[in-house]
């Protein structure tokens, strides 16, 4: 019999009887060049491997997968060689591969995962390189490796993970190369690593996590270099990094959390930069001596949740870092330990730490290139320690910080890169210490402190970038610090405060986003808007129970979206609207329950309603008002009226109240009649008199002449007229007649 390369597309065996038919139904195969997958129809179809003994290679993958009736690999004897990788896994009753003891090389992977009676490797005595991982996952009764022991080089990662009777790493001990990662995870009797001292690379992260036993790291000491992820987490008997003495550089983060037994950090003196984070957590650390030669943290320094932590001295030669972050470290009164910081890149988030009084060991920051978070630290009293600090680029947010009064410290800061947001801060009088701040890239939210009765301290701030939302402030009662603002590129929005006036706000002159002025009980007048032109936006004015007017948007001339004036209670007239000539949107005056007319939004372009809402204004009757009356004519959306006083409590009366008011009845027999009336495009003259008309005069519904022109003929063209009443004067010889003209285009 001779051999021959055989099924390239390779096979898959699910019966006892496939496997024993096989050298009948393929007569001199003995080298398969695809893939091998034996996996029962059910876990008990397949007892044994015997009728596979004239296989010599696989090219591909040998994948031998949950065969609960398979005790050993026998059968798989003249086996020397798999071209892509050999996966055994979950097969329960396995405790035996010595089958496998021809084989000298695996060219990718190497997968022995969940053989729950497997107890050694005899049979993997003769593989000396695997070309992609190795993974040993699971095996609930392994005790050792020693049969790997000839195995120096492997090509990927390296697992050894949740093998709960292995107690050492007995044939690693000739491994020099890792390709990949290293991960040592869930080997409960696993004590030490002493077997990895040859390894001297490894090419992504090592992981050493959930090892209950392990008290030692030693073994790793060749490393010199790390270019992945350190991760040291869930160790219980861990007590120190002895054994990483030589590990100059961490290429991602080093992770150190949950190591219950750890007190110190020894082991990493030599460490000079980490690449991410230096996240470190749920520790016993009283201090961080043993970082003592990092000089650099890419990405964030973490530091949260050690009890026993009293400050950060150990990072003392830290002069570049990419964040902060310090989250309830019980003990933590101050961040000592970073003093020769002058700058942080991105981000600086501090929070939940109660002990915290001070930021000292800021104090020689000058930057900080992200946010900057301080929220729910019960006792920090200043900002003092950040008093070298001049710019913010991202955002700044001061949440619920009880006993914070104020913002002595900041001095120096002229610039916020995003978003100003103080709320909750239930002991902040004022914002002194802002002072300097010229510009804000974001919005800036003053929300919910209980105590600020004015905000002095932002009287040099000319830029807001986006929105202002000043809400719920209980006691303040001016806005004055905003002065200097002439413009603001997103919207205003004042709610619920005590406020009796817009005091700040006088030298405002364009709003492009919404203007937004609710609840505010206090409140009687808007005067120091009368700067105000233009809002690009919506104008909303609602539930404010004392304001009388709108003294102070005489000047605005258009409104970029909806004008809602609702359930202003003492809220009398709309006169100082008059110079309102077009909104962007809907119009709803509702639940005002003094306000009788109409009157100020006469100039109002009827085109530039989309919908109209007119409804509960209790004293309201006159309606009558030229927008409004243009509007019904030709509606543009939806109309309701209703529940208003008698003349403007429906569609109709409102209708009826234009008509009389623009026009008085002519006699019954006119010598001139129009037709059709309402008119599109164009209207016909008739002449019932035979007088001879000399001109034609079109007047709005406020008497301004818009239309002249010398009579030539019955057929007049008013195409270019807006939807709405007009009245066309007839100048004959001998009189005039007006007549009401409906023009719907």
């Amino acid at each position: 019999m001779q051999s021959q390369p055989c099924l390239p597309d390779g096979i898959t065996f699910t019966t006892q009887a496939e496997i024993d038919n096989f050298n009948i139904n393929y007569p001199n195969c003995t080298e398969i060049e695809g893939d091998v997958l034996i996996k029962g129809t059910n876990n008990y179809s397949i007892t044994n491997l015997n009728g596979l003994s004239a296989l010599t290679s696989i090219g591909g993958y040998l994948r031998i997968m949950e065969n609960n009736a398979l005790t050993s690999l026998n059968g798989l004897d003249n086996l020397n060689s798999i071209g892509a990788g050999l996966w055994l896994m979950n097969n329960t009753m396995l405790n035996d591969i010595t089958s496998l003891n021809n084989l000298t090389s695996i060219g990718i992977h190497l997968k022995i995962w969940g053989n729950s009676n497997l107890t050694n490797l005899s049979g993997l005595d003769n593989v000396t390189s695997i070309g992609g991982g190795l993974s040993i996952k699971g095996n609930t009764n392994l005790t050792s490796l020693t049969e790997l022991n000839n195995v120096t080089t492997i090509g990927e990662y390296l697992e050894v993970m949740y093998n709960n009777a292995l107690t050492s790493l007995t044939g690693l001990d000739n491994v020099t190369f890792i390709g990949g990662g290293l991960s040592i995870f869930g080997n409960n009797l696993l004590t030490n690593l002493t077997e990895l001292n040859n390894v001297t690379f490894i090419g992504d992260f090592l992981e050493i996590k959930y090892n209950d036993a392990l008290t030692s790291l030693t073994g790793l000491d060749n490393l010199n270099a790390i270019q992945g992820n350190l991760v040291i987490s869930q160790n219980d008997a861990l007590v120190s990094f002895n054994g990483l003495e030589n590990v100059t550089s961490i290429g991602g983060d080093l992770v150190m959390e949950h190591n219950n037994s750890m007190t110190s950090i020894v082991g990493l003196e030599n460490l000079l930069y980490i690449g991410g984070d230096l996240r470190i957590g749920y520790s016993a650390l009283s201090n961080l001596t043993g970082l003592g030669s990092v000089t650099s943290i890419g990405v964030f320094l973490h530091v949260d949740h050690n009890a026993a932590l009293i400050d950060l001295s150990g990072l003392d030669n830290l002069t570049s870092l990419g964040g902060l972050w310090i989250e309830r470290n019980n003990l933590l009164t101050d961040l000592s330990g970073l003093e020769i910081l002058t700058s942080i890149e991105g981000s600086v988030i501090i929070k939940y730490s109660n002990p915290l009084t001070s930021l000292k060991g800021l104090e020689n920051v000058t930057s900080i290139g992200g946010d900057l978070n301080i929220w729910k630290n019960n006792n920090l009293i200043s900002f003092s320690k950040l008093n070298n600090l001049t710019i913010i680029g991202g955002n700044f947010k001061i949440e619920e910080n009880d006993a914070l009064t104020n913002f002595n410290g900041l001095d120096n800061v002229t610039s916020i890169g995003g978003m100003l947001r103080i709320r909750e801060n239930s002991d902040l009088s004022n914002l002194n210490g802002l002072e300097n701040v010229i510009s804000i890239g974001g919005d800036l939210w003053i929300w919910d402190n209980d105590d600020l009765d004015n905000i002095t301290g932002l009287e040099n701030l000319i830029y807001i970038g986006k929105d202002v939302h000043i809400w719920d402030n209980d006691i303040l009662n001016s806005l004055t610090g905003l002065d200097n603002l002439t413009s603001l590129e997103g919207s205003l929005e004042i709610l619920l405060n005590n406020i009796t006036n817009l005091n700040g706000l006088e030298n405002l002159t364009y709003i492009e986003g919404d203007v937004s002025i609710l609840q505010n009980n206090n409140i009687v007048g808007l005067d120091e808007l009368e700067n105000l032109t233009s809002i690009g936006g919506n104008l909303d004015i609602a539930y404010n129970n004392n304001l009388t007017s709108l003294t102070g948007l005489g000047n605005v001339t258009s409104i970029g979206g909806r004008l809602l004036l609702r359930g202003n209670n003492s809220l009398t007239h709309l006169s100082v609207l008059d110079n309102l000539t077009s909104i962007g949107g809907e119009l709803w005056v509702m639940e005002n329950d003094v306000l009788t007319s109409l009157s100020g939004l006469e100039n109002l372009n009827a085109s530039s309603i989309t919908n109209l809402r007119l409804y509960s204004n209790s004293s309201l009757s006159q309606c009558e008002v030229q927008s409004i009356c243009d509007y019904l004519v030709s509606p543009g959306g939806q109309v309701y009226i209703y529940s208003n006083a008698p003349g403007c409590n429906s569609e109709e009366e409102v209708l009826d109240a234009c008509e009389s008011v623009f026009i008085k009845e002519q006699d019954s027999k006119p010598p001139f009649t129009i037709f059709p009336n309402p008119v599109y495009n164009s209207l016909t003259i008739e002449n019932q008199s035979n007088r001879r008309i000399d001109k034609i005069l079109i007047y709005n519904a406020i008497g301004l002449l818009i239309y002249s022109q010398k009579y030539n003929e019955p057929m007049i063209d008013i195409s270019r007229l807006n939807d709405g009443i007009y009245i066309l004067e007839i100048i004959a010889d001998d009189l005039s007649t007006r007549i009401k003209l409906i023009v719907r285009n």
